[in-house]
């Protein structure tokens, strides 16, 4: 099954186009076909049961919505992309369904530290398109005959490109918490949340690489962008730090500062808050330099680059008061039972 799920994911991206739509449905449909098999074998499971009837509906109806766009044809292009944008919406909201249909009891128990690592890995591979759009658009048009302004045009957004994907990751992991102090640990609410989060933030750091291979199309070109794409990446930008703004919220809003945070510890960690929030939200007011991509990448990764900087800073000072009480929870999971147990491959 894992290898048809595999096999569905590689038609979906060779045929990820609305002309197209047909393959695509039919790697889509294949891939969660592959799932619903996989699926069924939780289903043995009886803590497990409800949690796999809940996510198979809600897979087998986006199955549904693929299966019409595979069956039918539809000339307009804006009913296919009407039918794709109802099955995300669907897919962004499965966690909603999840606190909606389950009690505490029939939520199955959460590895926090390879969820962790997962999500971790997730965004990494988002970022990493980025790195290939900047990278392949290079050597695209550095075998084409350019002028010098364009060649030198092109080695500085690739500087800058990855100065940009360098800082996001930076960022993003400078915030991941303790097991003992994870969302996931906090209430339902926190951890559907972190997972919600993590889909978008993958969205915008899409949105981000897209941004970079127009402005690599319009660096070679000796153009401007258009106008459509001139705020994308400022948009992006601005929407992938709001969304790891969200992030940190889920883990840390009522933690940090706590009760036992006092005078000038307390002062710095809500200044810290602040400074972050409205280093996320300034990037929607940069301006768009009347089309050219240079500066507003070069703005927006010195940006990020400040940021991280100033972070770092506040992470030295208050180092010693960012260790979180763990605390008591009612629910086991798999990380409150003790350490899992060690096989000897010899012995067996």
């Amino acid at each position: 099954m894992l290898f048809f799920y595999l096999l569905g994911m590689a038609l979906t991206i060779v045929h990820a186009s609305v002309e197209t739509a047909r393959g695509f449905a039919l790697g889509i449909v294949m891939q969660r076909f592959a799932f619903l098999l996989m699926m069924a074998q939780v289903t043995a499971l009886p803590r497990a049961r409800r949690f796999a009837a809940v996510l198979v509906a809600v897979v087998s109806i986006s199955v549904i919505l693929f299966l019409a766009t595979g069956i039918f044809t539809y000339k307009d292009h804006s009913v296919t992309r009407l039918i794709w944008l109802a099955a995300a919406i669907l897919d962004m909201s499965t966690e909603g369904f999840f606190v909606l249909c389950l009690s505490k009891q029939h939520l199955v128990p959460i590895n926090i530290e390879h969820s962790t690592d997962r999500l971790g890995v997730l965004v990494l591979v988002m970022m990493g398109e980025s790195v290939i759009s900047a990278s392949f658009s290079y050597r695209e048009y550095m075998q084409e005959e350019l002028g010098d302004k364009e060649t030198e045009g092109l080695y500085i957004l690739l500087v800058f490109a990855f100065l940009l994907v360098f800082m996001f990751t930076l960022i993003y992991f400078h915030m991941q918490p303790h097991p003992e102090d994870h969302g996931f640990r906090r209430s339902r609410t926190a951890g559907i949340s972190v997972l919600a989060l993590h889909k978008v933030l993958g969205l915008t750091l899409l949105l981000v690489g897209v941004s970079i291979k127009a402005a690599t199309a319009a660096v070679t070109e000796g153009g401007r962008l258009e106008q459509f794409t001139q705020p994308l990446l400022n948009y992006s930008v601005g929407a992938s730090m709001l969304t790891m703004f969200g992030l940190r919220c889920c883990h840390y809003l009522g933690k940090l500062p706590n009760e036992s945070h006092m005078g000038d510890v307390r002062s710095l960690m809500n200044i810290w808050w602040a400074m972050f929030c409205i280093a996320s939200v300034c990037p929607f007011f940069f301006p768009q330099w009347d089309g050219r991509p240079i500066p507003s990448l070069i703005v927006c990764s010195l940006w990020l680059l400040v940021l991280c900087l100033v972070e770092t800073s506040f992470t030295h000072v208050l180092e010693s008061h960012l260790v979180v009480a763990v605390e008591e929870s009612t629910e086991q999971t798999p990380l409150q039972n003790g350490a899992p147990p060690v096989y000897n491959s010899a012995s067996s």
